[in-house]
């Protein structure tokens, strides 16, 4: 598939979006990211991530022992994929999907942020296994899932306009810090409405298989018992904290949207509530 970057021309560079843009980054200058350890840190001190504090919601997964009931359930059933599979084959098994699913999904995420790049008429910021991407016609997909993010930018309306890509965010007083996928700003009037409807909206790209699986009906921690442990509702709380970091800072979010690429080429577009206040209350109290 072809994305061209006619959409946003005229509008993307106006000076109330660049300020939003300025203002984003300067509130947060000095949140600092370690890459190669996955850690925050801000005025000396060390923040826990986002994935860290929404595992504290979430029972604590045994690999091991997961393993071993699933061979003991499925050794003997020929119609299982794991049919004469021993826990150690399956925990391998288990290892190598997972590695791989991350490998894959992070070259996803990277040509995400490559395409809102492109569509801010920056080429120069596409990553550069992409940039023989960049034809004379537009920036070319060449993976079903790659397709469903040119699909996702294809559709998303005008009155969306791009403002932030991979920003670190922080909540220092509830001592976490995370990175969003996209922040669009939501401009009411570009859509015959009145401005009080603007605001932000939060995007998240996600190259899940599965964004329902379960274990046996498992529920999430305190004070989420109320939702199953899925990543779905793990994410739900992800895309809560990146709101509960903005919105003292000035930043009106309207909406936390979840981007699932599927293999098909296809998108589904999953619209989460907010969880904000609840986590504040509970972190305030682990504080």
């Amino acid at each position: 598939m072809v994305l061209t970057n006619e959409k946003w021309k005229g509008l993307i560079d106006l000076p109330k979006y660049d300020q939003m843009r300025t203002y984003l980054k300067d509130t947060f200058n000095d949140l600092i990211f370690k890459e190669d350890t996955h850690q925050y840190f801000i005025h000396g001190k060390e923040l826990k991530s986002v994935s860290y504090v929404t595992h504290d919601f979430k029972p604590k997964f045994d690999s091991k022992l997961k393993a071993k009931e699933t061979s003991d359930r499925n050794f003997n059933n020929p119609k299982s994929k794991y049919y004469q599979m021993t826990a150690e084959q399956i925990l391998e098994q288990w290892n190598i999907t997972r590695d791989t699913s991350c490998t894959n999904g992070t070259n996803v995420h990277e040509f995400g942020e490559s395409c809102f790049w492109y569509m801010m008429g920056r080429p120069d910021m596409v990553y550069p296994e992409f940039q023989d991407r960049i034809k004379d016609d537009g920036f070319h997909s060449n993976s079903p899932k790659e397709d469903a993010v040119v699909k996702f930018w294809i559709d998303l309306p005008k009155c969306f306009i791009p403002i932030a890509v991979e920003n670190k965010i922080c909540r220092e007083d509830l001592g976490y810090a995370g990175t969003f996928d996209m922040l669009f700003y939501y401009d009411a009037t570009l859509n015959n409405e009145t401005d009080d409807k603007s605001g932000f909206v939060i995007f998240d790209y996600k190259t899940n298989k599965d964004l329902y699986k379960n274990f046996a009906g498992e529920r999430m921690l305190y004070p989420f018992e109320q939702l199953l442990n899925n990543p779905l509702n793990g994410y739900k709380l992800q895309l809560s904290l990146y709101e509960l970091a903005l919105v003292p800072v000035g930043y009106k979010v309207i909406g936390r949207r979840i981007i699932w690429l599927l293999e098909d080429g296809k998108y589904t577009k999953i619209n989460t509530e907010s969880y904000a206040s609840w986590l504040e209350q509970i972190l305030k109290q682990k504080r």
